[in-house]
């Protein structure tokens, strides 16, 4: 794994696709920090499919994303690689015209979705996207990747819910977190990029604070650890990229044991509220 504390600035995107990373830096923008860690499962032999950007719109706020392409689906790493180009593509165009987060992102949901069906290979992604600015987080997804947003405090501002019948069942209270991770169709997913039913899920506005915490993550994290784990892990005043080197690596443990779900893992994590000037 190789860590890479001080990436350059002057690209606005930073972009990891098949590879084992664990990076961090300061963002410009407000001093908030930013944390990305990106593992090959442990029982894969091939490379990594989860893909995963940071885009930084100076004039706007950011963007940050995770996609987790189908291992029982052809080109899983190319899917995923090419949602995360939909979205750093959009996210230029839109820091170059004008447009506004939100058209953004969409427009590169759209636009990813679009690219791969024209593979014409049955590639499938899920793709997980928050946008930030003027204090405000906005989440967009399909599939089964996670969104969270935590208080300073540990309190669950936001939860997305998994595209796929075990998630459908927790988010209905027919059953709890735990089972859902043992159900039977826990890795079905009902809704991703490269069908023609793709639908985007756009949640609410959520107002930052400080030290709220939002992390966008591929399953690989969700299916090994709790959101009560995730939350304590990254909630507190320890420098993030600390603390989510050591969530991930809990992860990674349980992987290896009888509970655990081997899997590709994937996290982008930010802290702070991003505002202008």
């Amino acid at each position: 794994m190789t860590r890479n504390p001080d990436l350059p600035s002057g690209d606005p995107s930073r972009i990891y696709q098949a590879t084992n990373l664990v990076a961090a830096y300061s963002s410009p923008l407000a001093g908030s920090e930013i944390a990305v860690i990106t593992r090959t499962s442990p029982i894969r032999t091939g490379d990594n499919e989860d893909a995963a950007a940071v885009v930084e719109l100076p004039e706007q706020g950011a963007i940050l994303a995770v996609a987790d392409g189908f291992g029982g689906a052809p080109a899983g790493e190319r899917a995923a690689a090419i949602a995360i180009a939909g979205i750093t593509a959009a996210a230029e165009e839109a820091r170059q015209d004008g447009r506004s987060l939100r058209a953004a992102v969409l427009d590169g949901f759209e636009t990813a979705n679009r690219n791969i069906l024209e593979l014409g290979i049955g590639a499938a992604t899920t793709l997980a996207v928050v946008g930030i600015e003027e204090g405000i987080a906005r989440p967009f997804h399909s599939g089964d990747s996670a969104i969270l947003i935590f208080g300073g405090r540990g309190k669950i501002k936001f939860q997305s819910v998994s595209h796929s019948p075990a998630g459908y069942a927790v988010a209905s209270g027919w059953v709890d977190e735990s089972d859902a991770r043992e159900h039977d169709e826990a890795q079905v997913v009902s809704n991703y990029l490269g069908s023609p039913e793709m639908r985007i899920e756009v949640g609410p506005e959520i107002a930052l604070a400080q030290r709220d915490v939002v992390l966008v993550a591929s399953d690989g994290l969700t299916d090994n650890l709790s959101v009560d784990e995730i939350r304590d892990g990254l909630t507190g005043s320890r420098r993030l990229t600390d603390a989510l080197d050591e969530l991930t690596d809990r992860a990674r443990a349980r992987m290896d044991t009888s509970d655990g779900k081997p899997d590709d893992l994937t996290v982008v994590a930010f802290r702070g509220v991003l505002t202008k000037g």
